[in-house]
């Protein structure tokens, strides 16, 4: 009788195999093998075409409702900057969004969606601001929200590199570091 937790001749579930049969039989296990991770690999490009779906349906939502919304109202543009900033908030699964309005030399508070109302109140007593500035004054207050949480000034220091290398943004080709 075969006992599964024991090891051995009688839990060996392989058959007894010789020669040319044994050829055969690995054979029909490399082949049966292949077959199982060419399986794996289908899985796994209907995984990733799956999402790349879903994220489409997601993009092709949020503009229909931008659009619905721009139809709904077409005198008054603060519905479409707020529908806009949920929409961004929700497909790049985000807590926080904010939208500006770039006039082509400074930029304007239009929308916001996860900030509470002294928040929004706050970014719009702000008023405009020129583009490279901004993101210096956003990368500024990042660090100093959270340079207590790195580890050492030299933490802190490769935070604010990399911030600054980063946040440099160009709007219709125009350079906002000019």
């Amino acid at each position: 009788m075969s006992d599964p937790g024991r090891h051995g001749p009688a839990a060996d579930p392989a058959p007894k195999v010789r020669g040319r049969r044994l050829r055969e039989h690995i054979a029909r296990l490399l082949a049966a093998g292949w077959r199982q991770d060419s399986y794996a690999d289908l899985n796994q490009q209907l995984d990733i075409r799956t999402k790349e779906l879903s994220e489409a349906l997601e993009q092709q939502t949020a503009t229909s409702e931008i659009l619905r919304v721009i139809s709904s109202s077409p005198t008054d543009v603060q519905p479409v900057f707020d529908t806009i900033a949920q929409s961004a908030a929700r497909l790049c699964k985000a807590q926080f969004c904010h939208v500006f309005r770039f006039d082509g030399e400074l930029m304007h508070f239009a929308a916001s969606h996860g900030l509470p109302p002294e928040g929004v109140e706050v970014m719009r007593s702000a008023g405009p601001r020129r583009p490279g500035r901004a993101g210096d004054e956003c990368r500024d207050a990042y660090i100093a929200d959270n340079h207590m949480k790195w580890k050492s000034a030299r933490h802190a220091a490769l935070w604010g590199s990399s911030l600054e290398q980063h946040i440099s943004p160009v709007f219709g080709g125009v350079n906002a570091r000019r």
